[in-house]
């Protein structure tokens, strides 16, 4: 026996209308609030360039394994009179900073997941800093380092992980933490590089690491 198929009463009609302009409206609920995160996006983003602004310095990293660190240390210890530290890399800093701004740098060891030291340098024109490659030599002649010699920019003072204090050890661990461990970790870049503003914005919240570090060289 063959079912006829039920027509839709008053009510079904209805409640078919009602399905259609529910499954409408949740469409269009759904723009408000993508422009919504949008927008907070973009304040969020001007908070952190704002406060990025206002730095008292600049802080950035530089990468090493075992290899490049030896090189590096052999050869602030000939040159201990002269240089306090001495960054050797392949492209120069970002012109996007001002000459003789302050700037700290973050030594990281990849193989040891590890900063091993900070190094204050002031800005320089990439000029001045490739003038330095025909007088000093971080890393030896005709070899596959020899490159990192191009741009040289120097320091008169570093401070070793081994000689801070126990509150500044605390403060480095947060810095392993940021640069070696996560998805968001900074071990890849090439040359001295930004740290990220946005962490260095929400640890102001707490503790200002830039004014942290600025203080330990006073």
């Amino acid at each position: 026996m063959l079912l006829r198929r039920r027509k839709p009463q008053v009510n079904d009609e209805d409640n078919l209308h009602e399905k259609k302009e529910y499954s409408t409206n949740g469409k269009n609920d759904k723009m408000p609030r993508i422009v919504s995160k949008n927008v907070e996006y973009y304040i969020y983003k001007k908070q952190v360039m704002l406060y990025a602004i206002t730095m008292c310095a600049e802080v950035m990293t530089i990468r090493y394994n075992n290899d490049m660190y030896h090189y590096y240390t052999e050869f602030l210890q000939k040159n201990a009179e002269k240089v306090g530290c001495a960054y050797g890399v392949m492209k120069p800093i970002t012109n996007k900073i001002r000459e003789k701004r302050k700037i700290y740098i973050l030594e990281m060891n990849n193989d040891k997941n590890k900063i091993m030291a900070i190094g204050r340098i002031a800005m320089i024109s990439p000029e001045k800093a490739k003038a330095y490659h025909k007088k000093y030599y971080i890393y030896p002649k005709m070899s596959i380092l020899e490159k990192y010699n191009r741009y040289l920019y120097f320091g008169n003072k570093r401070i070793l992980r081994e000689s801070m204090n126990e509150t500044q050890e605390k403060v480095m661990q947060l810095f392993d933490t940021f640069c070696f461990k996560g998805n968001g970790n900074i071990k890849r870049g090439i040359g001295i590089t930004y740290f990220p503003f946005h962490i260095l914005y929400e640890c102001a919240k707490i503790i200002d690491l830039t004014d942290f570090i600025d203080n330990m060289f006073l």
